[in-house]
């Protein structure tokens, strides 16, 4: 059991509405079954694209996998002359190739300027999608180059449509994954874990229910429950 299912077995069980089995039927839908009868599904909320092949992508796969590694190799490119650190900025949008593939053009880059240090502020396009610029940092650090700041130009967006859109995509997700499932269990909640809109209150969320009240026909879910940091416990958005 992860942490998403950790936190929605405290507030099922917090209901009182009966026993609250984990994986009643073993590695196949539901993931939690409260009192026999209600089938739950338990899914993070978090910011997606859609794939051309139809399949959610989280967009912090990719932030994942790039921030880590400019941690661990800018420090590694020690300072240069008269003691200048250079502040790194990162900018990308979606597709975006293997990221593995453009790790030696940005330390080739980053070699490169290096050695011939113009003092300008300088911009290195290593991808049609992937932008990195440096700019004096006005002071030595221990590492010539320090990351400064990251821009996912696929993220964000109006906050309450943006949630909107994300919870019909987590809702449509998991109807396809429960379909063949479905009637084992007369009736099935789904709960959605907020791993995006951390400073989201109960005002806002409010906003989203009625976004997604007209066009709860789209769907067939009993209910559908936020579970956020900021929320008192849980929100219910039908």
């Amino acid at each position: 059991m992860d942490s998403t299912e950790r936190q929605a077995m405290g507030h099922l069980t917090s209901l009182g509405l009966g026993q609250v089995q984990y994986e009643p039927h073993g590695n196949i839908p539901p993931d939690f079954l409260i009192d026999g009868r209600i089938a739950v599904e338990v899914r993070r909320l978090n910011q997606n694209i859609v794939t051309a092949t139809g399949k959610l992508h989280g967009i912090e796969k990719v932030h994942y996998s790039i921030v880590p590694w400019f941690n661990k190799e800018l420090p590694k490119l020690r300072p240069g002359r008269d003691g200048q650190s250079w502040y790194v900025s990162l900018k990308w949008r979606r597709p975006l190739s293997d990221f593995k593939q453009l790790r030696e053009p940005i330390l080739r880059a980053l070699r490169e300027f290096k050695i011939t240090d113009s003092g300008q502020p300088t911009c290195f396009q290593i991808h049609p999608n992937f932008e990195l610029s440096l700019n004096p940092a006005g002071r030595a650090y221990e590492a010539f180059f320090c990351l400064s700041s990251i821009s996912d130009l696929d993220a964000g967006g109006p906050i309450v449509s943006e949630a909107v859109r994300n919870v019909q995509l987590c809702m449509s997700e998991k109807e396809a994954k429960i379909e063949q499932y479905r009637s084992l269990h007369p009736e099935w909640w789904l709960v959605l874990v907020d791993t995006m809109f951390f400073g989201l209150t109960s005002a806002y969320w409010g906003e989203v229910r009625n976004n997604l009240l007209l066009h709860r026909d789209r769907y067939k879910w009993s209910k559908v429950i936020i579970l956020g940091d900021n929320l008192p416990s849980a929100f219910e958005l039908y």
